[in-house]
């Protein structure tokens, strides 16, 4: 299974990063190789994410990175992965913009 990014969502990881980077460069090292090892799970086990309470009739999962949550979508091929939104976990949720069919 093929693991990748929305152009969204990869905008705002890299906010992300580049905040916490600012902040304290080895947690941002540190946010990296969590991210990199929860995402790496989803190449051979997909469902492993939960489902957002918030989004119930949207078909997303979530993995969470304290305090990140990554929502995806397994793409209908079955082969693809696609983080489509991060979220800080004291955000308000808006849903996200999914890739269309």
């Amino acid at each position: 299974m093929k693991v990748r990014f929305s152009e969204a969502a990869a905008q705002r990881y890299d906010v992300v990063l580049a905040y916490i980077r600012e902040q304290n460069p080895l947690a941002a090292a540190r946010m990296v190789a969590a991210v990199n090892r929860s995402l790496g799970r989803l190449r051979d086990f997909p469902l492993i994410g939960s489902r957002p309470r918030e989004f119930p009739g949207l078909p997303l999962r979530q993995v969470i990175v304290e305090p990140y949550r990554f929502l995806y979508i397994i793409e209908a091929d079955g082969r693809t992965v696609t983080i489509v939104d991060v979220w800080h976990g004291a955000q308000l949720p808006v849903e996200p913009e999914l890739p269309a069919p």
